[in-house]
C-alpha cells in the first residue's frame, strides 16, 4: 500500500452537503422570511424548531455550524433547535468522497470522520491542532443562533464522545452560552419506542436496554416552544461535570460486582487523524469521559426518569460483545439492563428487589412519586405520568 507506482489520483467525487443548503432554503421559505418573491403557502408559521434524532441530531449541529441557520437574506431559519442523541459528533460530509450516514463507533468505522473538532456550543481553542472555534461560531457572527436543548443518552458518552459536550478539548469544565441547555437522560440507551423489552442479541453479552427517552423529550419540546414563543425560562440544564465528579475518567469508574464479576467496559476514544495519508495516521488523544454511577451502577448527573429513580436493575448505555464476536469490544447501541436479584446474593453488591420493594404496590408509589417530581422540575407532562405507572405495571412482573 506504501508504494507509489501502485497509488493512483481518485476522482469523481460527488458534491456531498446540499441538504444543509436545501433545508434552510425551504424552511426559510415556508417560515415566510422576505427575500424569496414567492409567497409561502403557510399561513401564520411564527416560530420554527428543529428536531434532530441520532444521524438528524449530527446534520442538526453542522448544518449550524456551517452558518446555514441563517438564510440567504440574513434572516434566522430556526428559532429552536434539539439535537438529541448527537454526542460531541456532526457528519462525515465536508470531505472528498464523504459518506454521511457512517459514524465512529468503538468496533465498527472507527477511525472515520465526522468527530472532529468544534465538538461544543462554548468558544474554546484545541491544544491538539491549535484551531479554535464553537459550533455557534457561524451564527453568533450573523446573530441568528437558535435557542439550543441538546440531549444526550448514557449511550453518547460511551460511542458518540458526549463529555466534549461539557469539557473543553484540553480536559476542563464548560459554561454554556445563555442560549443553550444541556440535559442528559441518564441509563437511557441510544434510542428506543416506547414498547421496547429487554432482550437478548446475538453478539452481545448483556441482555439490551429497554428505557425510552420519550417522556423527557416530550417535555423537553414544550419547554423548548415557551422558551421561544414566550420567554419562559426552561429547566436548567442537568448534564455530567467534572466540576461535581458526576462526570470521570473510565480508569476511575466504580461498577458494582455482578454475578460475582465486576465489567469492565471500554470507551470509543477520540483521536486527531491526518486524512491526507491513507491509512490515516493516529494523533493524540482527547480526554473523553463518562457518568460516575451511584451503587447500582446507574449513572449520575442528569434527568432521572421515573424508572431509573425507582429501579428494577442496573441501565447502562453500553453492552460488551461476546465471544466470537470480538469478545470484551463495545457492542451496538443498545446498551445493557441486569435486573436486581430478587434476594439478596453474595455474588452481587447491589441490593435486592425484595430490600427495596416489600411488594408490587410499592414498586408503584415509588415510580409515581419520582415521575411527580419530574413534573415538578419540568421534566415530564402531567398528561404522561398514566403512561409511565402502566408501563410500571407492566414491568413489575418481575417482582413476581
Amino acid at each position: 500500500m506504501g508504494d507509489e507506482s501502485n497509488s493512483y489520483p481518485a476522482k469523481d467525487a460527488v458534491p456531498a452537503g446540499l441538504a444543509f443548503a436545501a433545508t434552510s432554503d425551504l424552511v426559510s421559505f415556508l417560515r415566510g422570511n422576505h427575500g424569496h418573491g414567492v409567497q409561502s403557502p403557510l399561513d401564520g408559521v411564527e416560530h420554527t424548531i428543529a428536531l434532530g434524532v441520532s444521524q438528524s441530531g449530527r446534520f442538526l449541529r453542522d448544518l449550524v455550524y456551517h452558518g446555514f441557520n441563517a438564510d440567504e437574506a440574513g434572516n434566522r431559519v430556526f428559532d429552536g433547535a434539539i439535537p438529541h442523541i448527537a454526542g460531541s459528533r456532526k457528519t462525515f460530509t465536508n470531505f472528498r468522497f464523504a459518506q454521511p450516514g457512517r459514524y465512529s463507533r468503538q468496533h465498527e468505522d472507527h477511525d472515520y470522520p465526522g468527530d472532529q473538532f468544534p465538538f461544543t456550543y462554548a468558544e474554546t481553542t484545541d491544544p491538539l491542532t491549535g484551531e479554535s472555534g464553537s459550533i455557534l461560531s457561524a451564527c453568533r457572527a450573523t446573530a441568528t443562533c437558535p435557542k439550543i436543548m441538546h440531549t444526550d443518552t448514557s449511550t453518547e458518552f460511551w460511542q458518540a464522545r458526549a463529555s466534549l459536550v461539557t469539557t473543553s478539548p484540553a480536559g476542563e469544565p464548560l459554561e454554556m452560552p445563555d442560549g443553550v441547555r444541556l440535559y442528559f437522560i441518564a441509563g437511557a440507551p441510544h434510542f428506543n419506542g416506547w414498547s421496547a423489552q429487554s432482550k437478548e442479541e446475538a453478539a452481545c453479552a448483556f441482555p439490551t436496554n429497554p428505557l425510552s427517552a420519550a417522556p423527557v423529550m416530550r417535555a423537553l419540546y414544550v419547554a423548548l416552544a415557551n422558551w421561544i414563543s414566550k420567554n419562559k425560562a426552561p429547566p436548567a440544564s442537568r448534564y455530567p461535570s467534572l466540576t461535581d465528579a458526576t462526570l470521570v475518567r473510565l480508569e476511575d469508574l466504580k461498577l458494582p460486582r455482578i454475578g460475582g464479576e465486576v465489567a469492565r467496559p471500554v470507551i470509543n476514544e477520540l483521536r486527531v487523524m491526518d486524512y491526507s495519508s491513507q491509512p490515516p495516521v493516529r494523533g493524540k488523544a482527547y480526554p473523553v469521559s463518562v457518568p460516575g454511577l451511584d451503587d447500582d451502577g446507574n449513572p449520575l448527573g442528569g434527568i432521572r426518569m421515573a424508572n431509573v429513580e425507582a429501579p428494577l436493575g442496573t441501565y447502562a448505555g453500553w453492552n460488551l460483545r461476546r465471544e466470537g464476536f470480538a469478545e470484551g469490544e463495545l457492542c451496538s447501541l443498545s446498551g445493557t439492563f441486569i435486573p436486581f436479584p430478587k434476594e439478596r446474593s453474595k455474588a452481587d453488591d447491589r441490593k435486592s428487589l425484595g430490600e427495596r420493594y416489600p411488594d408490587e404496590d410499592a414498586y408503584l408509589m415509588a415510580v409515581k412519586s419520582a415521575a411527580e417530581a419530574l413534573v415538578a422540575d419540568g421534566f415530564m407532562l402531567p398528561e404522561d405520568i398514566g403512561y409511565v405507572l402502566g408501563r410500571a405495571r407492566e414491568d413489575a412482573a418481575l417482582l413476581r
